[in-house]
């Protein structure tokens, strides 16, 4: 059976979706992506590209469906917005398309081995959601970077109250047991029967790394003497000469192993997709901008037709 999933980016986190895709491909050739993309470039990049399994979701697609969407948009900043989208973007591909499990990805994920991996736990369950592990539950005690859903009642009735609380409050701060989109998931164990609870060896991120757990067998990362599925690249900030890992954000310092074994190579292939998105979005602006002059030299032509109708009939009038 073929691994479904689904994110949403826009052309920000664009290169870092492509390298997402390709790190699961190197172990699931025939899996699935449902890509919410949030603007016109992402959307028409992946279209002209033509990548195999890719099925595109426009930003318009998703808030004609759910209409509460656009009452939401008008009262939060952009990121908190991309927060709110969250819920309805499964929910949405389970009510649209025949699949029997979809998985949300954040697109800032990198793949070390299989995804099946963390699919076939869900076994009798509907839900999976991953510990965040981190001191603080500040902001949740679990991380929506994956989450999983068997399309049956279980699911969508959970995420069409996780949509209608998103609605109501989504924002990028804490504030009455509440945070953006995240802090609602500490209720789900207590509502939800079938669902499974994954530790944050499933969700390996900047915040719960760990440098004494990290070794290399084999070329092969391991942590905790489990072999590494994902690694979540939360915080990465990049420039021309350097990269920042975001390890000081939660008082941690990066080891030379995690620099070797997972930056490097990360930044290397976000810097590879990173190129060819400049050629091909360079590309699409000279076929847009060639457009609205099109356009507009058409429309300057028509008015001129227009007013040497007019003046013609004038000097006809006026002999």
């Amino acid at each position: 059976m073929n691994i479904n999933l689904c994110t949403y980016f826009d052309k920000n986190y664009l290169s870092k979706f492509l390298a997402c895709r390709e790190s699961i491909i190197e172990y699931e050739q025939n899996a699935i992506f449902y890509c919410l993309c949030l603007d016109d470039l992402s959307y028409n990049y992946l279209k002209q590209i033509k990548k195999k399994n890719i099925h595109l979701i426009s930003l318009k697609e998703i808030e004609e469906k759910y209409l509460s969407l656009k009452y939401a948009k008008k009262n939060r900043q952009i990121v908190e917005y991309y927060f709110t989208l969250s819920p309805f973007l499964p929910l949405y591909i389970l009510e649209t398309f025949n699949v029997d499990i979809i998985n949300y990805i954040d697109s800032d994920l990198f793949f070390f081995d299989t995804p099946r991996k963390i699919v076939n736990l869900l076994e009798d369950n509907s839900i999976i959601i991953v510990e965040h592990g981190i001191k603080t539950q500040r902001f949740g005690k679990f991380n929506v970077g994956w989450l999983t859903f068997k399309n049956d009642e279980t699911s969508k009735n959970c995420l069409k109250e996780w949509g209608n609380n998103c609605i109501n409050w989504c924002y990028d701060y804490v504030e009455d047991k509440k945070y953006a989109d995240q802090k609602y998931l500490d209720e789900w164990p207590k509502k939800y029967n079938k669902l499974k609870v994954l530790s944050p060896t499933y969700n390996v991120a900047p915040w719960n790394l760990n440098n004494k757990d990290v070794e290399v067998k084999q070329n092969k990362i391991f942590i905790n003497n489990n072999k590494l599925i994902f690694f979540h690249f939360h915080g990465l900030l990049i420039s021309k000469n350097f990269f920042s890992s975001g390890f000081s954000i939660y008082n941690k310092k990066i080891s030379k192993i995690s620099i070797s074994y997972l930056y490097r190579p990360y930044v290397r292939r976000l810097d590879k997709f990173k190129k060819e998105v400049n050629v091909i979005e360079t590309r699409i602006r000279n076929t847009i901008n060639y457009k609205n002059y099109k356009d507009s030299f058409v429309k300057v032509f028509k008015l001129f037709l227009k007013l040497s109708k007019i003046i013609s009939f004038l000097d006809f009038y006026h002999k």
